[in-house]
């Protein structure tokens, strides 16, 4: 049971500095959606669903941000601890941003190997994360949809141009649960439940 470990690094990585980036991490994000179009060949139904998803990215985007160090593609995997020191790998995706990013993109692997992959799972690993951190997230229900989102396209990418990859099994697993959440988030109102930063332009 990795989960424990890896919950406990990514709170570590939080402790290290937080610096205000000028450019929303929706929009960063959203930006590298973008960027798979070409390679995603998709038919007309999921096509409109990709251009609606990333209107709801870019128009719902949050007015404030938890900034932190992000790693920007944390998982358990890349998590190694011995003799009481915590060693995070893979730091080239890293950036500044919004906390929720990291929390919401660790939660894919984490949910597969210690929650259930479901719904409920995604939002036991929050809670999870939330008591043992005693930091409240904001903006859960946005980076939410655009971790799922992002996922979501990145596993068709990765299906279509690298069939050979090391997380194959496990976006084949998840698919056909994050197409399903982004279809409920693109046609239902994106709101926060406890902290309504987000604004509709």
């Amino acid at each position: 049971d990795v989960g424990p470990d890896f919950l406990n690094a990514r709170i570590k990585i939080d402790e290290l500095e937080y610096v205000p980036r000028a450019r929303s991490t929706g929009l960063y994000i959203a930006d590298l959606i973008e960027n798979l179009l070409p390679y995603l060949d998709l038919d007309a139904d999921n096509r409109q669903l990709y251009d609606l998803a990333l209107v709801k990215i870019r128009s719902h985007t949050p007015k404030t941000e938890q900034k932190a160090l992000l790693n920007g593609d944390i998982s358990p995997d890349q998590i190694l601890e011995k003799d009481g020191l915590t060693w995070v790998l893979d730091w080239d995706p890293a950036f500044i941003g919004d906390l929720s990013w990291d929390i919401w993109w660790m939660s894919k692997g984490g949910v597969s190997k210690t929650f259930q992959t479901t719904p409920s799972g995604f939002n036991d690993f929050i809670k999870e994360f939330e008591e043992r951190s005693k930091v409240n997230i904001l903006n859960k229900d946005y980076f939410r949809f655009v971790s799922q989102a992002y996922a979501y396209y990145l596993g068709i990418y990765i299906e279509k141009n690298d069939a050979a990859h090391t997380a194959a099994a496990r976006i084949r697993q998840t698919r056909p649960l994050l197409e399903e959440e982004i279809r409920i988030y693109v046609t239902s109102p994106l709101v926060d439940r406890k902290h309504l930063y987000l604004r509709s332009t």
